[in-house]
């Protein structure tokens, strides 16, 4: 099976061409631009343009890599300008769901990067909550008239916040 050859890769203004796709043109603007057939572009685009030009423009090159956040930025901005793109384009409506769920995803990663975002479990101590410490004082006062109730309820407390203590330690 013979592969039709690049004509792309051997033309003086092949690094104008690369640069024109990674700036996010057409398929179709850059061939009537260069004045080549948008499926030879698409070719070369596929076979021959090299991971460090995919992003769009020119932002960064991947061997130059700084932190995961600058990173995941930077891929967030691709992502939201394919989104853009995709709904200005009659792209099918798989094809922007499938760019929604990226942009969807860098969002969180970024958030949870930063900490805007954290899905851990949170721990709350109800002991300490200024709702609590009112109900509790109020509580207190209105069984100061009657010592025995008093000293059963703050025993009773008493043990139920030891051994919420205890439950919190451990």
């Amino acid at each position: 099976m013979n592969k039709v050859p690049c004509i792309i890769c051997n033309r003086p203004d092949r690094e104008a061409i690369e640069h024109a796709l990674a700036q996010g043109q057409s398929l179709r603007e850059v061939g009537n631009r260069f004045d080549i057939h948008h499926t030879a572009v698409f070719r070369h685009k596929r076979d021959h343009t090299p991971n460090e030009i995919a992003t769009l423009n020119g932002a960064h090159k991947v061997h130059d890599r700084g932190t995961a956040l600058a990173r995941l930025e930077s891929l967030y901005t691709t992502a939201e300008k394919l989104l853009t793109k995709a709904l200005k384009n009659d792209t099918s409506v798989n094809g922007q769901v499938q760019v929604v769920k990226e942009v969807r995803s860098c969002l969180e990663l970024i958030a949870k990067l930063t900490g805007e975002l954290n899905d851990r479990p949170q721990t709350v101590n109800l002991m300490m909550a200024p709702q609590w410490l009112q109900v509790r004082a109020a509580l207190f006062q209105a069984l100061e008239q009657h010592p025995q109730a008093l000293e059963a309820v703050a025993g009773r407390l008493v043990a139920l916040e030891s051994n919420s203590r205890e439950l919190s330690r451990g």
